[in-house]
């Protein structure tokens, strides 16, 4: 949930999984889990405690201070090139074996006419794939490839050049692969639906985790990857902007968006998760790598539950976020309490477990649950104040919100008490849609392949992640700005992987085909008489050199080409038919 155009935002859009807010608990623990292979798992032994009890007592919540050094963890490359950063994940080993196993999948199916891809080859392909998403986008691929003169306004030379031809980029584009296909898959391998990218996921996650510390703020969120197609894993999400595709979940630093974890749906698992619920093991899965750092964590009512929060301060990580009637939380307690006016609070506590449940009253009702926060200290002008205007002075600008209501038929701007954990959940939820915005896959284009989708936006996620990296490494320009954006980091990447590949195949197409001014004539090029070269209308014509050629009467067997000789090879044309 991002705070780009407002400060804070009301409960609908505060509750950003509203297509499951009418499902009940057991419903929603069968609907997501993760994708990990831990056949030992037995569930999270972990229950709420038996005295837990909520109560109107304030108290301070003892926050042990952060362990990590926010940034990379690894000496960057000193260099400007965006390639270099991008290459941290993307290796050249991730490159060899792709062309291995792309090479294995071409001959496996027979594919015609196939050329053994190479690693410099593929890296081309990779840049065209970047600029066909969101930088230079037709709505069919196809249209990169036009060729013909009355055409000529739409013709995109720069990607139409990379490669080969626009048959060789449809033939990659079919069997590029990512797994070994003459490996015999085991049971297991058979039932996974994400085999073909397990190996790479794997590979490019490791690599997120080991490179960058995120900051103390971090939040966890849903991004999707669109695609309509026949796939056991896609879901429907009725209320997003994608409605059909394969949800990613990710672990993203609160202030830059950096990908840190993610973790792909993968259908129903039967597998027992405790009381925690199969949405609170995806939490724990995607922090497995945290513990004992006292990260603060921000989610939305999709996960928030109190078992979930006491297991994470049992594992060092505090958690705040919204929340719904869930086992263990105080929601009909909290309503009991009579919120008559926008800015009221109404809040419990369960000082035992540090932990805080409060109702804020918005236009609608919003629910929070945090071990972050301790117990809100409400000004006396919330409870007194009425106007909106007559206390601005004893207001502390970070404690309230602006809103605009309408007052006997009209709009008036009042200023309301906002606590706390609402400013900091609108502050630090942002990260995963910050990610996701800078990582959108195209859903215009049809895609039969849904492992390419999902690679593209590992790539993608590598791509932004790279770009984080090299802000951390090049100097900003005065007032903070990067010095090229990430648009701009994208074309250089693009151009970088591209390198000297296509210049190299146009260089030599075009020796074959042009002659040095140095080079003498061929010998079926001198003494053949006196003749006029003309070019005719049509192809219907024979050229200069048709004279020390045999005619024949048949026409078909008459070279077709626009040059021919207004004296000669007329003249010798009408005496072959006299």
């Amino acid at each position: 949930m991002s705070s780009d155009e407002n400060d804070d935002l009301s409960e609908s859009e505060l509750s950003s999984s509203t297509e499951f807010s009418g499902l009940e608990d057991d419903e929603l623990r069968e609907l997501f889990d993760t994708d990990e292979e831990e056949d030992e798992f037995s569930g999270f032994d972990f229950n709420l405690p038996e005295n837990m009890r909520w109560e109107r007592q304030p108290f301070d919540v003892n926050m042990e201070p952060f362990t990590l050094t926010p940034g990379p963890t690894i000496n960057l490359p000193d260099s400007d090139k965006a390639v270099d950063f991008f290459s941290l994940f993307f290796t050249e080993e991730t490159f060899r074996k792709m062309v291995e196993f792309t090479n294995k999948n071409a001959r496996k199916k027979q594919a015609p006419n196939w050329q053994p891809v190479t690693s410099e080859e593929l890296k081309a392909f990779l840049a065209v794939l970047i600029i066909t998403n969101d930088m230079i986008v037709v709505p069919r691929n196809e249209l990169y490839y036009l060729s013909s003169s009355e055409r000529k306004l739409f013709h995109i030379p720069g990607v139409k050049n990379v490669l080969r031809s626009r048959k060789r980029f449809f033939q990659l584009k079919s069997y590029i692969f990512f797994c070994d296909p003459d490996h015999e898959k085991t049971e297991e391998e058979k039932k996974d639906p994400l085999y073909k990218v397990r190996g790479l996921y794997h590979d490019i996650v490791q690599k997120f985790k080991n490179l960058f510390n995120c900051s103390r703020e971090i939040s966890i969120d849903e991004a999707m990857v669109p695609f309509k197609g026949k796939l056991s894993i896609k879901v429907r999400m009725p209320d997003k902007p994608i409605k059909f595709g394969v949800k990613f979940f990710e672990l993203c630093d609160a202030k830059t968006g950096y990908c840190k974890n993610f973790s792909i749906y993968a259908g129903k698992d039967d597998r027992e998760t405790g009381a925690i619920g199969k949405t609170g093991k995806i939490v724990m899965d995607l922090v497995a790598d945290l513990h004992h750092t006292n990260h603060h964590l921000y989610v939305d009512n999709f996960y928030t539950s109190p078992i979930l929060f006491l297991l994470l301060r049992a594992r060092g990580i505090f958690a705040a976020g919204t929340a719904r009637p869930r086992r263990g939380y105080p929601h009909e307690q909290l309503k009991r309490t009579v919120l008559r006016k926008r800015g009221e609070v109404a809040w419990l506590t369960a000082r035992e477990q540090g932990m805080t449940a409060l109702r804020w009253k918005d236009k609608k009702d919003v629910h929070f649950l945090t071990t972050i926060h301790s117990s809100p200290v409400i000004p006396a002008w919330v409870a007194d104040d009425d106007s909106g205007s007559d206390t601005d002075a004893v207001r502390n600008d970070s404690d309230v919100v602006s809103r605009r209501v309408k007052e006997r038929g009209r709009w008036v701007t009042k200023k309301i008490y906002r606590p706390e954990i609402v400013k900091c959940y609108n502050q630090y939820m942002g990260g995963v849609d910050l990610s996701d915005q800078m990582t959108a896959v195209n859903k215009s284009k049809k895609q039969k392949r849904w492992y390419l989708r999902i690679f593209l936006k590992i790539v993608l996620l590598s791509i932004y992640n790279a770009y984080i990296l090299e802000g951390h490494k090049r100097q900003h320009i005065p007032g903070g700005r990067r010095r090229r954006d990430l648009l701009t980091f994208k074309e250089d990447l693009c151009v970088q992987l591209v390198g000297n590949f296509p210049q190299q195949s146009k260089s030599t197409a075009s020796n074959k085909r042009r002659r040095s001014a140095d080079t003498p004539l061929p010998a079926r090029l001198t003494n053949v008489g006196s003749h006029f070269p003309f070019k005719g209308q049509g192809r219907d014509h024979r050229c200069v050199v048709c004279e020390r050629k045999p005619l024949t009467k048949t026409q078909d067997n008459f070279q077709m080409l626009p040059v021919w000789c207004l004296l000669v090879h007329w003249g010798r044309r009408i005496k072959l038919f006299l």
